[in-house]
């Protein structure tokens, strides 16, 4: 029985291993977005192929990051888990979300990483852990869009620990109600950038 479980295993892990092979012959153009992808903590290969398979290399179509993670079905109000919504039925793509929630869920579990960080404070501050990871999978879309517009964006996957962020806020607050005057640059956070639409004539429409 041993040895039939293990020809039965081995004959998978080949199956496996030649779709795998396939997939990164499709994905070879795409290579320097896979690498690029794999620095956001949770992400590996795999889950880099199938986040450019759903969501493509073209980011011209979403006017910022935040219309793309609510392309995404990962926008503030989802609750999910697992790729279940929980809530009412969102527009979106649910491959692409069902992915970053498993991003989301490896992010999480990565030591030292701000996602990590982030998701236990959240998880704290909502009350409802799928709230929290589903947050997380925003920020994590909107890191995405980043890199696949080809922003650059070095805040990925560190961040200085969120306990001494509290404890560095707390002091400078303190020190500005003495009337000092102080200005603290925390982690860098994920800025919006709108699109800048022209016309025929080339001037900028407001």
């Amino acid at each position: 029985m041993i040895k039939e479980l293990m020809s039965q295993y081995y004959d998978l892990k080949d199956k496996i291993l030649r779709v795998e092979n396939t997939l990164a012959e499709k994905m070879a153009p795409y290579a320097h977005l896979v690498n690029k992808l794999k620095q956001i903590p949770g992400i590996d290969e795999i889950l880099a192929m199938g986040i450019i398979s759903e969501a493509t290399a073209d980011m011209s179509r979403f006017e910022d990051e935040r219309k793309f993670a609510a392309w995404a079905g990962v926008a503030a109000g989802n609750n999910e888990s697992a790729g279940k919504k929980k809530s009412k039925r969102r527009k979106g793509n649910p491959h692409l979300a069902r992915i970053l929630i498993q991003v989301a869920q490896n992010a999480k579990a990565k030591r030292g990483s701000f996602y990590r960080a982030k998701y236990n404070k959240l998880r704290f501050k909502l009350g409802s852990a799928n709230k929290a990871k589903v947050a997380i999978a925003n920020r994590i879309a909107r890191a995405i869009y980043k890199i696949i517009a080809g922003d650059d964006y070095k805040e990925i996957g560190y961040a200085r620990a969120c306990e001494n962020e509290d404890k560095i806020r707390m002091l400078v607050n303190q020190l500005k109600a003495l009337g000092v005057s102080i200005k603290h640059e925390g982690h860098q956070k994920i800025v919006s950038h709108k699109k800048i639409k022209i016309d025929d004539t080339g001037v900028q429409i407001a």
